[in-house]
């Protein structure tokens, strides 16, 4: 049974883009290798973003912000409720 895991902050996605990210990635992982989608498994482990951190950077809620610096790296990230880690 082939599994596939997806890790990604905690609030980054919700139910309807996790259905939609385990869709596209079981679709794509079949067709590529010829395994039947119903035998994968598929995992989304969500990190609290304050476990999170880049390099040597952790920052946490309260040292810095963080997050700001991931979209910065990675462009598109999401970060909904970032506030609630990072006020002001």
């Amino acid at each position: 049974m082939p599994v596939i895991t997806l890790q990604i902050g905690q609030g980054q996605t919700n139910e309807d883009q996790k259905a939609r990210l385990v869709g596209r990635l079981v679709t794509d992982a079949a067709d590529i290798t010829g395994i039947p989608a119903e035998k994968f498994v598929t995992f989304i482990d969500e990190y609290p973003l304050e476990a999170i951190g880049i390099g040597q950077d952790h920052r946490g809620p309260a040292g810095g912000a963080l997050i700001p610096a991931l979209s910065e790296e990675m462009p598109g990230i999401r970060q909904p409720n970032v506030g609630q880690w990072f006020p002001g």
